[in-house]
């Protein structure tokens, strides 16, 4: 048996970044390493997020994403934010 903090969480990086995306409305890519852990408390760890925008430009990209997550919609498939941090974040915003 596999402990999760044995696990590889990088391989699941597109599962993640859909997850991110159902729960921001958004497209969301991830280039960098992921982390996860489920115990004590429910956190996802990301290094090069991008979220696109409404319009073809407009995007916003961290170097880190940290996020605490709520534990029972989270054994739905959910993701619901408890707490959100994002490290050194680029937004482009594109104005009509």
């Amino acid at each position: 048996m596999v402990a999760p903090s044995q696990i590889d969480w990088t391989e699941y990086r597109s599962s993640f970044a859909t997850r991110l995306g159902a729960a921001t409305g958004r497209a969301v890519s991830i280039d960098g390493d992921v982390d996860f852990v489920i115990l004590p408390r429910p956190a996802l760890n990301a290094n090069a997020v991008r979220v696109a925008g409404d319009i073809a430009d407009d995007f916003v990209a961290v170097d880190r994403l940290s996020a605490r997550l709520a534990f029972l919609p989270l054994l739905r498939g959910d993701f619901e934010f408890r707490e959100l941090v994002l490290a050194r974040p680029e937004a482009r915003v594109t104005r009509n």
